[in-house]
């Protein structure tokens, strides 16, 4: 069970939520911001998820979307690895000559680069919910609209009833 806050845990949580969530949409890493925060890791990121389900859900959509973006960019700059594919270099050498040349990943860069593009994928899911149970909601107008829906169907067949019954 949640204990409530008292107003000043909530404030103090309200305004510790509000710094964390901008350092971590810029992608500061949790070691920084529990050091700017001068709280642990742990309980930065117990703030940051709690943010995210308390605050309004436009917000939370907003950080869910960037959480996607990154992990697109991610995939998209892996796969290259991935397939083997070169990376062009350019050196400036001594004598102001550029030289350029490529760099061919290894096959161990590649199944790592494998590797990578599925905990991306992992992430991708948690956060789109592929894996997560169904859930229907139930709204009054939802519910009122398909009772109003049945009541047509039973309408019509109870005409086409009469009419079979008054055409014999």
């Amino acid at each position: 069970m949640v204990r409530k806050r008292t107003p000043e845990e909530q404030q103090k949580w309200a305004s510790d939520a509000a710094r964390i969530l901008p350092m971590r949409k810029d992608r500061m890493r949790w070691s920084d911001i529990a050091v700017e925060m001068q709280l642990s890791q742990r309980r930065c990121q117990e703030i940051y998820k709690q943010a995210l389900t308390e605050f309004p859900s436009q917000m939370a959509d907003e950080y869910r979307t960037e959480e996607l973006d990154l992990a697109d960019d991610a995939v998209h700059g892996l796969l290259s690895i991935a397939k083997g594919d070169p990376t062009v270099r350019t050196k400036v050498m001594k004598d102001g000559s550029i030289q350029q040349y490529e760099i061919w990943p290894s096959f161990k860069d590649q199944i790592e680069a494998w590797a990578a593009i599925g905990r991306w994928s992992e992430h991708k899911a948690k956060i789109v919910g592929i894996y997560a149970p169904i859930q229907i909601q139930f709204t009054p107008e939802a519910i009122q609209q398909e009772i109003d829906n049945l009541m047509k169907q039973i309408e019509i067949m109870e005409a086409k009833e009469l009419e079979a019954s008054q055409g014999e």
